[in-house]
């Protein structure tokens, strides 16, 4: 990766820190020049004394800012020992600032002595509780194994925690394991989004990162190579180093999906769906969702149920719809378990019904019966009332009150079963 790339190129063959603090408390992440740089904020003037006196009694904060003010020198003299005297007591009580700075200095080994498995130990602690360059050091450890075994998959999960927290040399990083596939299954078109996030923050290695990538890509894909169809339609689709195209997006799309790509024929499903670079078309997008469905694409499976949730572009079906949420549930996909816990609640549907004035009960009128006007033993009403019923069962109308409140007299599932009767909505059990 490095090589490839010219990015974690030591400034020189004795310097192993990602992250280093420079003189004047500047933090900066390591091999990098521009790389994103910010002040360590400065401690109120207090006297030394003052804050020792809290440090002894075991306030981690004030551990934490005398050993800054030992490193810096700031109000007392400069000493790396007592720096890292203090910080580790910081350290060990959960402090996460002090067990980064901490991992820095055995990083360096001022203070200490150099130990790049101890900085490790310092740097997981932090990293844990979300310190992002603690997050970035224990990636660029776990690359190289510097103090650890090195360990692709590690760098990748600790390099992408700090990405997400922005740190735009991890952004860089994780776009460059994503490309080559280092720790992660090769995917260009997430090795895009994290460059252009890099970029967006002004890092010009990112941008020339992405515009490579892009014109790779574009070569592999006049080639034939349906995964960089795919993932051009991808670039195309989101503006990834090139204006965003709906059309062109969806012509690489079905480039990919055409040659059996499931990634290419869920999104050209997506598009059909959405009338994006394509005429909106369900039964297209139908076509295309069970094309990817049928490989194993749990997305897909999951927007094929939703199409016969909603009756788009098949006929309505929550039987079917139901069997494919579940597999893409099985997968783990999220929304498919949502939407299976809908499908398996009780649902209230609205019944039609007239009373029984000899029984005093209500009487269901099913699809296939009506109820004679001059019969004495109904009443002049049809009732519409909530029932909790097996929602397939095909005898129970699946329309809500405000349905029948606002024009259910002429409803055509209703009206030839009232024969002019009034129309009461209430919430009246069902005996």
């Amino acid at each position: 990766m490095a090589e490839k790339h010219d990015i974690l190129i030591l400034p020189n063959q004795g310097d192993s820190s990602i992250v280093l603090l420079e003189t004047h408390s500047i933090i900066a992440a390591r091999g990098r020049k521009d790389a994103a740089s910010l002040m360590v904020r400065k401690l109120a003037l207090t006297s030394p004394e003052s804050v020792t006196a809290l440090a002894d009694h075991g306030d981690a904060d004030e551990q934490f800012s005398l050993g800054k003010k030992y490193y810096s020198g700031e109000g007392v003299p400069q000493d790396d020992a007592q720096a890292a005297l203090w910080f580790r007591k910081a350290a060990e009580l959960g402090h996460a600032d002090a067990q980064y700075f901490l991992g820095l200095l055995y990083d360096k080994g001022e203070g200490v002595p150099q130990d790049y498995a101890e900085a490790a130990v310092w740097h997981r602690k932090a990293a844990e509780q979300g310190h992002v360059h603690s997050q970035a050091n224990l990636a660029y450890q776990y690359y190289f194994g510097q103090g650890v075994e090195q360990d692709y998959s590690e760098a990748f999960l600790f390099c992408r925690r700090a990405a997400e927290q922005g740190l735009m040399w991890a952004q860089r990083v994780l776009g460059v394991m994503y490309e080559d596939g280092e720790g992660v299954p090769q995917d260009h078109a997430q090795a895009a989004v994290w460059y252009r996030e890099a970029a967006h923050q002004g890092s010009a290695e990112a941008e020339e990162n992405l515009a490579v990538l892009f014109q790779k890509l574009c070569n592999a894909a006049e080639r034939g190579d349906a995964n960089a169809q795919w993932s051009l339609g991808e670039l195309y689709s989101k503006g990834d180093g090139t204006p965003k195209d709906s059309a062109q997006a969806a012509a690489w799309y079905r480039k990919a999906a055409d040659q059996g790509n499931a990634e290419g024929q869920l999104r050209l499903g997506l598009l059909y769906g959405r009338g994006q670079g394509v005429p909106q078309n369900y039964a297209q997008a139908e076509i295309w969702f069970r094309k990817a469905a049928e490989q194993g694409n749990a997305r897909a499976e999951f927007n094929l149920g939703m199409l016969y949730y909603n009756g788009q572009g098949v006929p309505q079906d929550d039987t079917q719809a139901e069997m494919w949420f579940r597999k893409a549930a099985e997968q783990g996909y999220e929304n498919a378990k949502s939407k299976l816990r809908v499908l398996e609640e009780p649902v209230i549907r609205w019944a039609v019904c007239v009373k029984n004035l000899e029984t005093g009960k209500m009487v269901l009128i099913t699809p296939d019966m009506t109820v004679d006007t001059d019969d004495p033993r109904f009443g002049d009403e049809v009732h519409i009332v909530p029932v909790v019923k097996d929602q397939k069962d095909p005898d129970w109308l699946s329309f809500g009150v405000h349905d029948f409140v606002r024009d259910c007299a002429c409803h055509p599932k209703i009206e030839p079963r009232a024969r002019g009767r009034t129309i009461i909505s209430h919430r009246a059990a069902v005996n």
